[in-house]
């Protein structure tokens, strides 16, 4: 991920999920079903993906981890990037200015190609940049922009959750 995605991506992420659990109970579309998936880290399951939306492309959903550090060397990478991420955002939200460069320490994680949600009905969505984990939710840009992004994710959205037929 290029310096200047990765910062407009953070930035996004920043202020979407700055408000947290408020912002979904503050939406106007409370009747839609919820998405629940898991996130994948190769063959490692990572978290549990509760309650998950997808807005002007970009996903989000309330973690419950499952990875432990316990578990193996790259178990405890995945988890040292899950804390170094909500650690990042906690400054930021105390206006003190962290580096997104300070996520170039994680690049072997974000870039791995390994990221993906699995879905309930079995369908598989990539993350080629990984996720960014902020005030116990997950998020992350959906892999195709066509003829959008935020169609793309939102089509995505209807053929695992049917509120569009």
């Amino acid at each position: 991920m290029s310096d200047w995605s990765r910062n407009r991506f953070v930035s996004t992420v920043a202020t979407l999920l700055n408000r947290g659990p408020v912002r979904r109970q503050n939406m106007a579309h409370t009747d839609l079903p919820s998405l629940n998936v898991q996130l994948w880290y190769g063959t490692i399951l990572v978290a549990d993906l509760r309650n998950v939306i997808a807005h002007q492309g970009t996903w989000s959903g309330e973690y419950e981890q499952r990875v432990a550090p316990q578990q193996g060397k790259l178990e405890t990478r995945v988890c040292d990037y899950i804390s170094f991420c909500e650690k990042w955002h906690k400054r930021l939200k105390e206006d003190k200015n962290p580096n997104a460069k300070e996520f170039d320490d994680f690049k072997d994680v974000l870039n791995s190609g390994l990221w993906h949600v699995l879905c309930a009905d079995g369908a598989e969505l990539k993350i080629p940049d990984g996720p960014i984990f902020v005030h116990g939710e997950a998020s992350w840009n959906h892999p195709d922009n066509e003829p959008t992004r935020e169609s793309a994710a939102y089509e995505y959205w209807c053929q695992r959750t049917s509120p569009c037929t």
